[in-house]
């Protein structure tokens, strides 16, 4: 609460500034406020010159538990449209447009399938235990959600004629470029993800605040299989799912502005071609890794890892804030070792002081991952992609 209240106050100063006055964006465009770098860059270029699109997040924060300044508030004054990820994560964004002038708020979140995050991302193998390959009635018993380090380079192909039976349940679906065994990760969330680790987020219960998302939330079939952890929200990392958000945001943008409709249609499947062409090459990369296993510190890239079949033993923060026990820690780095985990990946918003303790107690390199880029090498969604891919490329080749 006591966050809310100060966000409350920073707009009401930045309104009571004279910030508040003006509807519209430069030049009389709407204005959209767009809460995090991979999903501002997707609705910048669907929408092209006809719109003023702000990026909310500054470049260097992270995505969970942003507090803006009051200069920060006042850009966002007057916008029409508010794009958040939603699934509890960058609640900021909602907090600030309810405030500041009723800006309709949508979630892409609930326009994509989602998975749980996993709580305690160790899975058995790492913690000692033999249980062999991903068998999904097992999985679901243990209520496991970590990928099997020990498991096998293509662990996941066993599944593809049962995958292929099943929808993706997500908006995005059909037209990815990647082999067919990457498809069907997607199709096969309900199952595989008890063997998958989860992505450490703030996020709490799944929340479909969205008003205007016009596609359903895709969780609360994980709740049938009795997995615990809600929705992963980092669902931009994978950009098969993307493809479903592109739509959405069209769809939003003529919502907005009916006269645009052509060119946003027309953008948005030039974007679409363009994820479908960077996971096509990510995914020709990612089956010549010889090695598969990572352990993560912050909980983001579980989209990533399922995508292109890369297992993370164990996330060191599971929980966006919460540190990590001194017990908590051992078991991560006795994971590492049990796994042989090639590496630890920190994040550019966080600290790497407990990463660099945690990499050289293990014995294994310190490397880093990016889940919100926006800065230079990463200034595109695809080039974020590529650039993690590099990073990654370098332990796993």
């Amino acid at each position: 609460m006591g966050r809310n209240h100060v966000v409350v106050a920073l707009v009401g100063l930045a309104l009571a500034l004279g910030c508040g006055g003006k509807k519209g964006g430069a030049g009389g465009k709407p204005k959209v406020a767009v809460s995090i770098f991979p999903i501002y860059d997707l609705t910048r270029r669907i929408a092209g010159d006809r719109v003023e699109v702000i990026l909310v997040l500054p470049p260097g924060k992270s995505e969970h538990g942003y507090d803006p300044t009051p200069k920060e508030i006042a850009r966002l004054s007057g916008s029409k449209l508010a794009i958040a990820v939603g699934l509890d994560m960058d609640t900021w964004v909602e907090n600030i447009m309810r405030t500041a002038g009723g800006a309709k708020v949508i979630h892409v979140g609930d326009a994509v399938k989602t998975v749980p995050i996993d709580v305690e991302p160790i899975g058995e193998e790492e913690a000692g235990h033999e249980h062999g390959e991903h068998h999904d009635d097992h999985d679901k018993q243990a209520g496991s959600a970590a990928g099997s380090a020990a498991a096998k380079p293509d662990a996941h192909d066993d599944h593809d004629d049962h995958d292929k039976k099943s929808g993706s349940g997500s908006a995005a679906g059909s037209g990815s470029a990647a082999p067919a065994k990457h498809d069907d990760h997607d199709d096969h969330d309900d199952h595989d993800d008890h063997a998958k680790p989860g992505s450490g987020s703030a996020a709490g219960s799944g929340s479909a605040v969205g008003s205007g998302s016009t596609a359903p939330a895709r969780h609360d079939d994980h709740d049938e299989h009795g997995k615990v952890g809600a929705p992963d929200p980092h669902v931009w990392m994978d950009p098969e799912r993307m493809l479903g958000v592109v739509d959405l945001l069209a769809a939003e943008l003529t919502a907005m502005d009916p006269a645009g409709k052509e060119l946003y249609a027309k953008n948005a499947d030039t974007l679409k071609a363009s994820l479908r062409e960077v996971d096509g090459k990510i995914a020709t990369r990612s089956k010549a890794w010889t090695k598969r296993t990572i352990v993560t510190f912050h909980g983001s890239m579980a989209y990533f890892a399922k995508r292109y079949n890369v297992r993370i033993a164990a996330v060191v923060e599971p929980i966006a804030g919460k540190e990590p026990t001194a017990a908590y820690i051992a078991e991560v780095i006795g994971a590492i070792k049990i796994s042989k985990a090639t590496a630890l990946f920190s994040e550019p918003q966080l600290d790497r002081g407990p990463g660099e303790m945690i990499a050289k107690e293990a014995g294994i390199p310190l490397g880093e991952l990016d889940p919100i880029g926006g800065v230079a090498g990463r200034d595109t969604y695809e080039a974020l992609l590529v650039w993690n891919t590099d990073q990654l490329e370098k332990v796993l080749k």
